[in-house]
């Protein structure tokens, strides 16, 4: 097998881009949490709900797509 091109580096790019970017909407989220609220109390609740929500997501995506795979390979149909 003959390696072309290497795309660890620009994936590992992306990947970082992603985090930073999620972490500044966090961040910016919870700026105008408090601008309007002027509540630090549901300031933090928001930050502590929206990385629990996300992850909550992304694990019931995930085994939503495992089920699915697994269906497919046992069944063998869609």
């Amino acid at each position: 097998m003959l390696l072309l091109t290497d795309r660890a580096q620009d994936l590992d790019a992306s990947l970082k881009g992603l985090v930073r970017e999620g972490l500044l909407g966090c961040v910016f989220s919870m700026l105008c949490v408090l601008f309007f609220f002027r509540n630090v109390r549901s300031t933090l609740l928001i930050a502590v709900t929206i990385p629990i929500s996300l992850l909550a997501t992304t694990q019931n995506n995930i085994y939503r797509a495992f089920q699915k795979n697994a269906y497919i390979l046992f069944n063998g149909t869609h």
